[in-house]
Order: C-alpha cells, then sequence, then structure tokens
C-alpha cells in the first residue's frame, strides 16, 4: 500500500467495494484514506464509467460477477463496503415485482440472493468493519444473518 491517495490524504485501512456502480463510494472513502484493493461491479455501463474514473492499479483487482468469484482470492480489507440492490426488498420494488408476477425477497434468484454473497465473503475474509450502503436496511436480514460474522 502506498503513503497516499489519490487526493493527497495519507492511506490508513484498505478496502473492498461490492456493487460498485460508478465508484461514489469509493471516492468518500478514498477522501478519508483509504485503499480501495478491490471492486466487483455487473453492470457493463457502470462497468466502463468506474474504469475511466480509475485506472486499475497493481494492488486492485476487479471482478464483474461476485456471484461467480471465488471469496478466497479477494484480498484482504479492513472495512467492506457492499450494498446489494435493494428492489427484491422495497415497499416499491415488491409491488413491481409483484404486479408483474416475479419473485421477490430471496426468492428473486438474480438480485434476492446477493446478500448471501456479502455473507460469504465477511466468512471468509473477516474484515473489522462492514460498511452497508444503503438508506434502509432490511432489519431482519442484519438480525437475522449477520451477527454470526463478528461472534
Amino acid at each position: 500500500m502506498g503513503n497516499r491517495s489519490s487526493s493527497g490524504i495519507k492511506k490508513t485501512f484498505r478496502f473492498a467495494d461490492l456493487f460498485a456502480g460508478i465508484g461514489g463510494m469509493r471516492l468518500a472513502f478514498e477522501a478519508a484514506g483509504g485503499e480501495c484493493v478491490y471492486t466487483s461491479e455487473w453492470n457493463k455501463f457502470s462497468q466502463d464509467t468506474y474504469k475511466q474514473n480509475f485506472k486499475p492499479g497493481v494492488s486492485h483487482k476487479y471482478d464483474t460477477d461476485i456471484t461467480k468469484v471465488d471469496e478466497t482470492t479477494i484480498p484482504y480489507h479492513d472495512v467492506l463496503v457492499a450494498g446489494f440492490p435493494c428492489q427484491p426488498f422495497s415497499l416499491a420494488g415488491v409491488s413491481k415485482k409483484n404486479s408483474l408476477g416475479r419473485e421477490h425477497g430471496f426468492r428473486d434468484k438474480t438480485q434476492g440472493t446477493l446478500f448471501f454473497d456479502i455473507c460469504r465473503i465477511l466468512d471468509a475474509v473477516k474484515p473489522p468493519t462492514l460498511q452497508y450502503k444503503k438508506l434502509v436496511c432490511p432489519p431482519n436480514l442484519v438480525l437475522t444473518y449477520l451477527p454470526c460474522f463478528f461472534a
């Protein structure tokens, strides 16, 4: 890990950015002194923008589909920044999926199971901190699944 981030702030911790989008959370964590060592984003257009905004470094690993990643290949990090898509659980998302006759919650095989990929990575890497990046997290998810990783 180098001494300074792109903003000139001394790097004091390492983080991984899941469901990274175009890198908004990375900007915030780098501004706070973090070094991004891992990124995962599946959306092609977001990937293109992300890669224009952040040139790959020697100590940075980038994957596209987190469901296909071997969690033991993810570099150690102090903070896991993650927030899977909320549509399978949000009121608006569930209403829309119901109106279309689609599964929601954990039964949504595309987006509803991504939470378990976060759990899989937490279990393998055991970072001291999880920054879950959603304004509203379904409390039953956190209370049911996360305590086992921090015991």
